[in-house]
């Protein structure tokens, strides 16, 4: 649950920090799906984006793009290493970010 919690979390902040989507809809969208023996999870935002050159430094413990503790994508890493899986990132710069992640059934 901390996985998801903290990639809606900064899904949310990345959206509304984004200032270009002053008349467009903002979104933050979550899909779970069964994918042979495990769940594919996606977490979609079209906030600001990441740059390629940041894909590694994201899950380094104190680094952000928030002014926060730098924790939250450090933790997600973690806890996905210790259940054999990775976060991977797919983002373009001011148009979106998708975090998404598999988990065993």
């Amino acid at each position: 649950m901390a996985i998801i919690y903290s990639l809606l979390d900064n899904a949310v902040k990345a959206t509304l920090k984004n200032r270009r989507y002053k008349k467009t809809r903002r979104f933050v969208k979550i899909t779970v799906k069964r994918h042979g023996r495990f769940f594919l999870t996606m977490v979609y935002d079209n906030g600001r984006g990441i740059d390629k050159s940041d894909y590694l430094k994201i899950t380094q413990e104190g680094y952000s793009t928030f002014k926060s503790s730098g924790l939250g994508l450090t933790i997600v890493s973690r806890f996905l290493t210790m259940a054999e899986s990775r976060l991977v990132p797919i983002s373009v710069k001011n148009k979106y970010t998708k975090f998404s992640f598999k988990l065993p059934l």
